[in-house]
C-alpha cells in the first residue's frame, strides 16, 4: 500500500468508491491505501479527522492519491482534477435538464477544489501555499471546514460521465505519465479544461457575474479548437460543433439563421451552433461594455429556459466528443450480430450510447420552460 502517496484533500467531495487508474486516484478516507499513512503520521490523522461543515456536522473529504513513482507535477494534478470535474458537472446538468432530476448534484467545479492545506514532506506539519500565504502550522489544533456556499453532498458512486472521463484520462496518462506525447492537441485539451473549470464555478447571483463566466466558456471553446499557427474564432468553434454526429433528427437540422464575419455572411446553423452564437454575442456585450439585459443570459432571450451557463456545459461536451472522436462512434451492427460480440464490446456500445443519448436529450430540452 506504501506505493501510493497523499497529495491533496478535496474537502467538498465525498466518494464511496475510488476512481482513476493505476497512476492516480480519488479515494475515500476509508480506502485501504491510506492506512499506512494513518499509522505513521499523527498530522495526517488530524487533517482527516477534524473536518466539519459550518454547523459542526462531520464531513468526510476525499483524497487525491498518486503512485509514488509518478512525479507530482502540479500541472498534471490540475489537469486530472479538471477532467474529473467536467465529467461530474455535465452529468449533473444532463440529469437536471433532460430528466428533471432533483436533489444532490455536482453542478459546480467548486466541489473539486483542492483544500489549501496538505502535509509537509516529513508528514509532521501542515503546509499552506496560496497566492496570499505560505507557511507551516502545528496540526494539533487544526479544524477544517467545507465551503459554506455549497450544498453539502453525501457520498456518491454514479456521479460522473465515465465514458468521457476515461477517454480523457487515457490522454492524460500518455501526456503526463508515459510521456508518449507532448503535442499541441493534448496541450490545447487540458488548457481548455482548465478554463472550463473556472467557467463552471458557482456564480454570484447577479447578471454581471453570469456574463463574466460566459466569457470564460467562450475562451474554453476557443482554446480547444485553436490551431496553434492561426487564430481561434467564432467560425472555428461553429465548425467543430457542426461535426457533431447526432442521432436525433431535430439536432441535425439547420433551422437558425446567423450572420458571420466582417462580410456579414448569412448562413443557417443547427441548435447547438445557434446557442453558442447566442453565448458569443452575450459575452461580447458584457465584456465590451455594450448595453446588456437579464434576458440575454438565456437562449432566445427567454428567462423561463435554463440560462446559457448550463447550456454551455452541454455544448462543450459536444465539442469534446468531436475532439476526442467519440461522437457517433456506435458500432453499426444488426441485432442478429450481437451474439458474436464480446461482453466487453457490448459494454462499450452501451457506454457510448448512454454518453451520447444523455446529452442529446438534454440539448433537446434546453429551450423548454424549466
Amino acid at each position: 500500500m506504501d506505493e501510493w502517496v497523499f497529495i491533496a484533500l478535496l474537502h467538498n467531495l465525498s466518494v464511496k468508491t475510488a476512481l482513476g487508474n493505476e497512476y492516480i486516484s480519488v479515494a475515500s478516507m476509508t480506502d485501504p491505501r491510506v492506512e499506512e499513512l494513518r499509522s505513521r503520521s499523527s498530522a495526517f490523522c488530524q487533517l482527516l479527522g477534524h473536518f466539519t461543515d459550518q454547523f459542526q456536522r462531520p464531513v468526510q473529504p476525499s483524497l487525491l492519491l498518486l503512485r509514488r513513482d509518478v512525479s507530482p507535477d502540479f500541472d498534471s494534478l490540475r489537469a486530472f482534477r479538471n477532467a474529473l470535474a467536467f465529467s461530474c458537472i455535465v452529468k449533473a446538468w444532463e440529469g437536471i435538464i433532460a430528466y428533471g432530476i432533483q436533489g444532490e448534484h455536482l453542478r459546480f467545479s467548486n466541489y473539486l477544489d483542492f483544500y489549501p492545506y496538505t502535509l509537509s514532506k516529513d508528514e509532521q506539519y501542515l503546509l499552506v501555499h496560496t497566492s496570499s500565504q505560505f507557511g507551516a502550522d502545528d496540526p494539533s489544533r487544526f479544524q477544517g471546514q467545507s465551503s459554506p456556499e455549497l450544498v453539502r453532498l453525501w457520498q456518491h458512486d454514479d456521479f460522473y460521465d465515465e465514458t468521457l472521463f476515461h477517454t480523457i484520462l487515457e490522454l492524460w496518462t500518455n501526456r503526463y505519465v508515459r510521456r508518449k506525447t507532448r503535442e499541441w492537441r493534448t496541450l490545447a485539451l487540458f488548457r481548455s479544461l482548465e478554463m472550463a473549470y473556472r467557467a463552471s464555478a458557482a456564480p454570484q447571483l447577479h447578471m454581471y457575474d453570469y456574463g463574466a463566466q460566459l466569457a470564460l466558456w467562450v475562451s474554453a471553446f476557443e482554446i480547444l479548437v485553436h490551431p496553434k499557427t492561426d487564430k481561434a474564432d467564432l467560425e472555428r468553434v461553429l465548425h467543430i460543433l457542426g461535426q457533431s454526429a447526432f442521432i436525433q433528427p431535430r439536432l441535425k437540422q439547420r433551422l437558425y439563421p446567423v450572420v458571420l464575419g466582417r462580410k456579414r455572411t448569412k448562413t443557417r446553423v443547427n441548435l447547438i451552433q445557434k446557442t453558442y452564437y447566442e453565448m458569443y454575442s452575450c459575452r461580447n456585450d458584457f465584456l465590451h461594455g455594450n448595453p446588456v439585459s437579464f434576458s440575454k443570459l438565456f437562449p432566445a432571450k427567454n428567462p423561463t429556459y435554463h440560462s446559457l451557463l448550463p447550456c454551455a456545459v452541454l455544448i462543450y461536451k459536444c465539442a469534446l466528443m468531436v475532439f476526442l472522436k467519440i461522437f457517433g462512434q456506435l458500432p453499426d451492427c444488426d441485432v442478429s450480430e450481437l451474439n458474436d460480440l464480446s461482453e466487453e464490446k457490448i459494454k462499450e456500445m452501451v457506454r457510448l450510447s448512454m454518453c451520447q443519448s444523455y446529452v442529446e436529450r438534454a440539448l433537446l430540452n434546453m429551450r423548454t420552460p424549466k
